[in-house]
């Protein structure tokens, strides 16, 4: 599928997409939905592997987990060392980060 088809299917304009996948234009949540629509994948996959993208976990950093159990909610923390690990929101255990199927980060700046 080409950028120009992707766009009529998800209701832009070509431009408007390219500004997009270009980081000089944000994206809507409904917008990331239709365009994953288009693509016949669920957000999730969407980021799959992502996670290599985002850098080094900080402190603080919300992340967005896969588990057995589903994708779950966890904050990142930082030991004296430098070595993340991850706080679940709910109950549950910590876990390193290292080897974590992160899904997104949503870094709080």
């Amino acid at each position: 599928m080409t950028q120009k088809q992707l766009a009529q299917r998800v209701g832009l304009h070509s431009p408007q997409l390219s500004e997009i996948e270009a980081g000089k234009r944000d994206l809507r949540v409904g917008q990331l939905r239709r365009i994953c629509a288009a693509l016949g994948v669920t957000m999730a996959e969407f980021f799959a592997g992502e996670s290599s993208a985002i850098g080094p976990l900080r402190d603080g950093d919300i992340c967005l987990v896969r588990t057995p159990e589903g994708v779950r909610g966890y904050s990142a923390t930082l030991s004296a060392s430098g070595k993340a690990f991850l706080i679940p929101d709910d109950d549950g255990d910590p876990m390193a980060a290292a080897g974590a199927d992160i899904v997104s980060v949503a870094r709080i700046t």
